[in-house]
């Protein structure tokens, strides 16, 4: 498994990075170097932190102070991250399946499938990076898949598949399309939205060249 997780790292297309740093600019507008493979190494180690030392300690390190975690299925709607490390076990596992990282690598979007005893189910992760460089995920939304008759998860995760990523297209009309912050060239968007019955789950947009196009809906995740 281990070397099928390095071999799957090892695909994620190279970004290349044109020109260096412009003087005056902030850390938050540079290029993250090369790869959208350091999402996912990031994703994988917050749950193995979370395995060693705890989640506590795992949502400290990882998570932005004031990160929440969401979940289609919970009528208590949005949690803070930290709460949440006091409620749930914390030997769980995170499997990223795919990563979808903005033109300037400083918003990436994780997807895959987490892990712990007999339970599992999907994940999503929004990751930023602070202003000194740092990865944090700001939101974390989860859910249990229903099991089947004989006790089986349904659509258990495939431990062979490879890690599929996809960079947003370049292009400054993203920033003046989507009308975005400062600091972000506006080709990942990404906002919670409330579902029946409580609940909440993440929209996720990314900028093909020509426009935005949904790639992650609740809908999509509740289908």
């Amino acid at each position: 498994m281990a070397a099928n997780r390095l071999c799957a790292l090892m695909l994620l297309p190279v970004l290349a990075v044109s020109g260096g740093i412009a003087h005056g600019q902030s850390r938050q507008q540079r290029p993250l170097a090369a790869n959208p493979s350091v999402f996912v190494a990031a994703d994988i180690g917050f749950g193995r932190l979370a395995q060693d030392r705890g989640l506590a300690a795992a949502v400290k390190q990882y998570g932005e102070a004031e990160a929440q975690l969401v979940s289609p299925h919970g009528a208590q709607g949005n949690v803070l991250a930290k709460d949440w490390a006091k409620q749930v076990p914390s030997a769980f596992r995170l499997q990223p399946q795919m990563v979808l990282v903005s033109c300037d690598g400083n918003i990436a979007v994780t997807k895959g499938e987490w892990t712990a005893a007999d339970q599992r189910g999907p994940y999503l992760s929004v990751w930023t990076r602070d202003d000194k460089g740092r990865l944090k995920w700001r939101v974390h939304q989860r859910s249990l898949r229903q099991a089947t008759a004989d006790g089986a998860s349904v659509a258990e995760a495939d431990e062979d598949e490879f890690i599929r990523s996809r960079q947003a297209a370049c292009s400054p009309k993203a920033a003046r399309e989507t009308g975005a912050a400062f600091g972000q060239d506006g080709s990942l968007k990404w906002t919670v939205q409330t579902v029946a019955g409580g609940g909440s789950a993440l929209h996720v947009q990314i900028w093909n060249g020509q426009e935005m196009e949904t790639v992650i809906s609740p809908a999509m995740e509740l289908a």
